[in-house]
């Protein structure tokens, strides 16, 4: 079995564009999904949090497209075997861990 976790690619973007880092501590946050008390401030030390370089939306999706183009042919070989099982990852983590462990057990 491989599974595949599928999201939209907007979805993707918003995801990955809206991730800060601390650029004190390294403490990870994203603006919509788990935003700091205070806006631009890291909660655990109060340094300002960052994006990174690599998380503008050009990048992203210059990203996205490569990962497409190399991951694609792999989708298929698996598809076409058979053994590719895609899961739905739009729900929350706790949701999409429930439907991938749900997946892996029914497998085993």
């Amino acid at each position: 079995m491989v599974a595949l976790l599928e999201v939209d690619r907007e979805e993707l973007i918003d995801r990955l564009t809206g991730r800060r880092i601390c650029d004190g501590c390294g403490a990870n946050y994203h603006v919509e999904f788990n935003p700091p008390e205070e806006n631009g401030v890291c909660d655990g030390c109060g340094d300002e949090l960052i994006q990174r370089d690599d998380d503008d939306e050009k990048t992203v999706r210059e990203r996205l497209d490569v990962f497409d183009e190399n991951t694609q042919p792999v989708v298929d070989h698996y598809d076409d075997e058979g053994e590719l099982v895609r899961i739905d990852g739009h729900g929350t983590p706790g949701e999409v861990w429930k439907a991938l462990h749900a997946e892996i057990e029914a497998a085993t």
